[in-house]
């Protein structure tokens, strides 16, 4: 069995879980352990140790305490107590390869940041093959499901089970949270801050990522005919052998003291499929070599008629 823990950020109070600053100091807060039921006292030092400990004279009773089970709790309880709650924004981003391998995203918003209210706010209670850690329901009684993680996030399973409901579903990232955590700042982290939050089903982002996936497809089919229409081009002008002249200038520079041929000489070459004037030095383009890059369009130009 685990010991009891020194620092437990929040205690049973009739029923109720409270931090520190709610009760009296020491025993007399009158509060007990959320696991195994017995007195904690309420430690008031500086802000940052403000927390429940058990009762020194029971020290040698162990206790299963939990942080990750008890910030669940709390969750919950802000959850109900409250009974809304703000939902992050939704957008799709999708991206394809052309035939030239050039990227191409596009993006969607699917759901605006906005808060949501419930009439009714339960825990725990199972739907289908999975037990949601809350159950919020809207006025016109829609479920909408909230998951909480502190260590465990939701399996690829899980998330599953969960779209093949159709019903709107998120998940609080509580990962962060520290021992010494305050109601208030579980509060925010909870109920407010949109960015600990994530959307694990949304049926609106179903038909959403089909609409951009065609949109996507479309585009990408128009680039491959602008691409395919370069090349029958490309070919076309190859085919017609246009002057394919190629330039090679020599000067009294050009050959060394024993009549030799200089191999910084630069040769001249005009592309055939772009009509681009380039030149290679001999080093770059010997005689030997039959095709040479242009570098204006890339086109394998021929280095002799």
């Amino acid at each position: 069995m685990k010991k009891s823990s020194n620092k437990i950020p929040f205690g049973l109070h009739k029923d109720i879980l409270v931090d520190v600053s709610g009760v009296k100091s020491g025993l007399a807060c009158n509060c007990v352990c959320p696991f195994c039921f017995r007195k904690l006292q309420a430690n008031k030092g500086s802000k940052r140790d403000h927390y429940f400990s058990h009762d020194p004279n029971e020290h040698e009773i162990e206790c299963e305490f939990s942080f990750e089970t008890l910030i669940h709790l709390m969750a919950k309880q802000i959850i109900e107590k409250h009974n809304f709650i703000v939902l992050p924004e939704l957008k799709i981003s999708m991206s394809m390869e052309d035939d030239d391998g050039v990227n191409h995203s596009e993006e969607v918003q699917v759901f605006e940041e906005t808060n949501l209210m419930f009439s009714r706010v339960v825990l725990e209670q199972r739907l289908g093959e999975i037990r949601p850690d809350i159950i919020g329901y809207t006025e016109g009684q829609q479920p909408f499901l909230i998951e909480i993680a502190v260590t465990n996030f939701s399996s690829s399973q899980k998330k599953q089970k969960i779209r093949s409901l159709a019903l709107p579903a998120i998940e609080i990232d509580l990962s962060d949270v520290r021992d010494n955590v305050t109601e208030n700042e579980l509060t925010e982290y909870v109920i407010k801050n949109s960015e600990k939050k994530k959307w694990l089903s949304n049926p609106k982002a179903v038909q959403a990522k089909k609409d951009l996936e065609e949109k996507l497809k479309a585009k990408i089919d128009e680039e491959n005919k602008k691409i395919a229409n370069r090349i029958i081009s490309l070919q076309s002008t190859s085919s017609q052998k246009p002057n394919k002249t190629i330039f090679v200038v020599r000067d009294k520079k050009s050959t060394n003291s024993l009549g030799g041929i200089n191999h910084y000489d630069p040769r001249w070459f005009v592309c055939e499929a772009c009509r681009y004037l380039f030149s290679k030095s001999l080093i770059e383009a010997p005689y030997l070599i039959s095709t040479i890059q242009c570098p204006e369009c890339g086109f394998d130009v021929l280095t002799s008629t």
